[in-house]
C-alpha cells in the first residue's frame, strides 16, 4: 500500500518486476531499498504458474484490454470458465468466481475468509482446486503443508502475496502451530514471530502469515479443535458431476496436446495475464465504504467481497450468494453442542 505496486512477471524468457506508473508500463530489474534489494524470481524459483508474457508488446496489448474492462465483464468471463471444469451448485460457482477475481486486491482487505471443500473420493474437491490455482492470485497448490512451508511461502516482506490452496488437509486441525497461522492469517496485520536458530545472532523474524487461503479435504474442520478456525471459513460440500473438460488434461503442457485443449489451456493464460493487468492498472482506485448490515464475524468476512463488488450488475448475486453461506454458517453453529 506505499510506493508504486510492482509484479514479478517472465517477459520474453527473462525475470522482471513490472509497474503501472500514471499509466506508463515500466519494466525494473531490481527494487533498492535502504536494508535490502529485491530482485524477480527467476523462472524454476515460482511455486506456482508464473505470468509469462512473450514480449513487451503482448503485455501491452494486455493492459489495452484491461483498461476496457471493468468487474462484471471480468466476473461473467470468470464464471464461464468455471463452468467448464467445476460442475456444483450455483452457490457454489459464485463464491469461487467472486473470490478468484477478489484474490488480486487481497492486499487492499483488512481480513480475508477461507474456504474448506468437504466430499469423499470422486465429488470434484481437486477440480475445484486445480481450477482455482490458475484463476486466483499467484496460487500455491501443495499437499501437506507443513507451518514452516507457510512461513517461507508467505515471507516477512509484505502481506497478501499468494494464496494457498492445500490438498488432502483432513489433519490440519492435528497440527497446533498451523492452527495458530491459520486463526492469525485472516488478518492484514497479523504476524507471527520466530526465532532462526541457524542464524549466528539467532535472529527474530516477524512473518506475515495473510492470505486468502483454501482447504481441500475429506472431513470438515474439526470445531472442538479450531473453533476459532472454522468460525472464519465458508464450507462447499462438494457432489460428484459431470463436466465437459477436465480441467487436468488442459493444464497439463504436453508437447502434442489436442489442439481444443491448447485453446482452453490458452483461455486460462490469458485471463490470468489479463487479471494482473488489471490489478495493476486499478491498484489505486477507493473502496467504497459500505454499511453491510452484518454484525462482527460475519461483516469482517464478507464486507470485503461486498465492496469490491459493489454498484456492479452482479452485486446482487454476490449478496445473495454471501447470505447463502452465512445461513450456512449459522445452522453449523445452532446444531453444535
Amino acid at each position: 500500500g506505499k510506493g508504486d505496486l510492482h509484479e514479478a512477471v517472465i517477459m520474453n524468457g527473462k525475470p522482471f518486476f513490472v509497474s503501472s506508473i500514471n499509466g506508463k508500463i515500466k519494466l525494473v530489474e531490481q527494487i533498492e531499498e535502504n536494508t535490502r534489494i529485491l530482485r524477480p524470481p527467476e523462472k524454476e524459483e515460482y511455486a506456482y504458474k508464473p505470468y509469462e508474457f512473450d514480449s513487451i508488446e503482448e503485455f501491452q496489448e494486455i493492459v489495452s484490454k484491461a483498461l476496457n474492462i471493468n468487474v462484471d465483464e471480468l466476473y461473467t468471463k470468470a464464471k464461464s470458465i468455471f463452468n467448464k471444469y467445476v460442475d456444483q451448485d450455483e452457490s457454489v460457482i459464485n463464491l469461487l468466481t467472486m473470490d478468484s477475481i477478489w484474490t488480486y486486491f487481497q492486499d487492499l482487505s483488512p481480513a480475508s475468509h477461507y474456504i474448506e471443500c468437504i466430499g469423499t473420493n470422486d465429488v470434484g474437491k481437486s477440480t475445484i482446486g486445480y481450477t482455482f490455482e490458475y484463476f486466483g492470485y499467484r496460487v500455491i497448490k501443495a499437499t501437506s503443508i507443513s507451518g514452516a512451508n507457510y512461513y517461507r511461502m508467505l515471507g516477512s516482506i509484505e502481506p497478501g502475496q499468494c494464496v494457498i490452496v492445500e490438498d488432502e488437509g483432513d489433519n490440519i486441525t492435528d497440527d497446533p502451530d498451523k492452527i495458530r497461522i491459520l486463526k492469525n492469517g485472516y488478518e492484514y496485520t497479523g504476524k507471527v514471530p520466530k526465532i532462526n536458530m541457524n542464524s549466528y545472532d539467532q535472529k527474530q523474524m516477524w512473518y506475515t502469515p495473510y492470505c486468502f487461503k483454501m482447504i481441500l479435504a475429506e472431513k470438515s474442520l474439526n470445531q472442538w479443535k479450531a473453533k476459532g478456525l472454522v468460525d472464519r471459513t465458508f464450507t462447499l460440500h462438494c457432489r460428484p458431476g459431470s463436466v465437459k473438460y477436465s480441467i487436468k488434461e488442459v493444464i497439463t503442457e504436453n508437447i502434442n496436446k489436442d489442439p481444443i485443449l491448447q485453446n482452453l489451456y490458452n483461455e486460462l493464460m490469458d485471463f490470468r495475464k489479463l487479471m494482473l493487468c488489471y490489478r495493476l492498472l486499478n491498484y489505486r482506485n477507493t473502496l467504497p465504504n459500505i454499511d453491510t448490515g452484518l454484525k462482527n464475524r460475519y461483516n469482517e468476512l464478507c464486507k470485503p467481497l461486498l465492496q469490491f463488488f459493489y454498484g456492479t450488475d452482479a452485486f446482487k448475486e454476490v449478496t445473495k450468494t454471501t447470505q447463502i453461506f452465512i445461513n450456512q454458517r449459522k445452522d453449523r453453529i445452532e446444531n453444535s453442542i
